[in-house]
């Protein structure tokens, strides 16, 4: 299948891997650039979470070095191996979204335990938000996501000449942002033709087929939906 990407560049490199070792044809087409943020890391924790790979990619290596001795929650696989690379050695990941890293949180540490949460802008972390209450957290935002305000022209031109069969999307914003460019390049028709898979239900945008939804909020369950 020839799969739309629109993650930002780092993602996209390693989501269009995974669809060639699958056998498919990935066109990429970022919607989003990543911007790094300055960010204070010397704070004082007891552990560390992160919620995305970006915030310790995009994190200052040499903060970092001082916090690779604490205990680091990971949403998922992605962001333990980003962490691992980091220099961390106690990490312990849930299963790929925030309520199962908010639970591991929660089981795993003392209550009034500080937490210094690696971050980007914007978030949506509702379930480690209402772990404030039980623990101190502190957050450090390292990079920023910013959309693009025009579809690139591969995804305008793979759309308006019908050479696509899918694409794949990793957010709620990814999944709006994408229906609003389509949209307002009059080219709403053609994405609607398309396959469309998910990352979570919540993802899905009510302009568009309701498509497929990943078993797993994760790279690899979002391909296999495929």
């Amino acid at each position: 299948m020839r799969v739309l990407v629109t993650r930002p560049a780092e993602d996209c490199v390693r989501t269009a891997a995974l669809l060639r070792s699958r056998g498919h044809e990935a066109v990429p087409a970022p919607l989003f650039s990543v911007r790094t943020l300055p960010a204070e890391l010397a704070i004082a924790a007891d552990a560390v979470l992160a919620a995305s790979a970006n915030a310790l990619r995009r994190a200052d290596p040499a903060g970092l070095a001082g916090l690779t001795r604490l205990p680091l929650f990971a949403v998922g696989a992605a962001t333990a191996a980003a962490a691992r690379e980091a220099g961390f050695r106690d990490i312990r990941a849930a299963g790929g979204d925030s309520l199962d890293l908010a639970r591991l949180i929660a089981e795993g540490l003392p209550a009034g335990a500080r937490l210094l949460h690696l971050a980007g802008r914007p978030r949506r972390d509702e379930a480690i938000a209402a772990l404030d209450g039980r623990f101190r957290i502190a957050v450090a935002e390292t990079y920023a996501t910013e959309a693009c305000d025009a579809l690139p022209p591969a995804a305008a031109e793979a759309l308006r000449e019908g050479r696509l069969d899918a694409v794949l999307h990793f957010s709620p914003r990814a999944a709006r942002v994408f229906a609003d460019l389509a949209e307002a390049a009059g080219l709403m028709a053609a994405a609607r033709r398309l396959r469309h898979v998910f990352i979570s239900a919540a993802a899905a945008d009510g302009r568009l087929p309701e498509g497929r939804i990943a078993q797993r909020p994760s790279l690899e369950s979002v391909v296999d939906a495929l």
